[in-house]
């Protein structure tokens, strides 16, 4: 039987699923059941190839910078750069990241 740690990829993923989530959520207060839902697939899908492509470290690294951001101790602008330079290499996968974030952040570069 294996045992999950607060530290573990398989644990963290619901958690940062929400995180993820409620970005979305913070800039577009006018959603519904049906899209906060759709999001939360979204999000958990978008996190799962994340952690496929990328590894348990950094994958590690992107859970505790939306903690850090669901936290109120990073701005989604910090956010945005952070998980960049985590994700460096893969723009597929900023692309997606960047999809999740308030449409006037997803057009800067």
């Amino acid at each position: 039987m294996r045992t999950l740690f607060a530290s573990s990829p398989l644990f963290l993923m619901g958690e940062i699923t929400l995180i993820i989530c409620f970005i979305v959520a913070d800039c577009d207060c006018r959603t519904n059941a049906g899209a906060t839902e759709q999001r939360r697939v979204l999000a958990k899908e978008f996190l799962v190839h994340a952690r496929d492509c990328i590894g348990p470290e950094k994958y590690l690294l992107i859970a505790n910078k939306l903690k850090l951001y669901h936290a109120k101790e990073m701005s989604i602008a910090m956010l945005k750069e952070n998980i960049a330079q985590v994700l460096k290499g893969k723009p597929e996968l900023v692309e997606r990241f960047n999809d999740f974030l308030p449409k006037k952040l997803r057009s800067q570069v």
